[in-house]
């Protein structure tokens, strides 16, 4: 990660200050903050940072973020340690993972995972906010 930032870091700060930015326009069920961005262009360790950004900043959020790249797609998720009783990253990253020919896991607070599928990933991602919406 740290050479991937002197490589181009000033470019992905700026990416990321974009997203920050993107927040607005969010879907937020039942009032946490739930991202569902195809953010194509960022690789897995940059997702986690963003995610871990996102989710220190709304305090009380469920994170969700995919990049797809070709024919490969990067997804991290992050739930704030209250919401993890009813939400967690895991068991959302493995659902968009495995409905797009991959796989995934993690923490209840932090997953990753990947998948094939490109064209399936934007249905997934319906899929996981209605699944978010409902256990919150």
């Amino acid at each position: 990660m740290t050479q991937r930032l002197a490589q181009d870091g000033v470019g992905f700060f700026n990416q990321l200050l974009k997203a920050h930015q993107v927040a607005a326009d969010l879907r937020l069920p039942g009032g946490k903050g739930h991202v569902e961005k195809v953010r194509d262009g960022f690789d897995r360790a940059q997702l986690r940072t963003l995610v871990d950004s996102l989710r220190n900043k709304w305090k009380t959020a469920v994170v969700v973020l995919a990049a797809a790249d070709d024919s490969d797609i990067a997804i991290v998720s992050g739930v704030t340690k209250d919401l993890t009783a009813k939400v967690q990253a895991g068991k959302l990253v493995q659902q968009i993972a495995l409905g797009t020919g991959g796989k995934g896991g993690g923490r209840p607070d932090m997953a990753e995972g990947g998948g094939k599928n490109v064209s399936a990933l934007a249905a997934e991602l319906d899929r996981v906010y209605k699944t978010v919406e409902e256990k919150l």
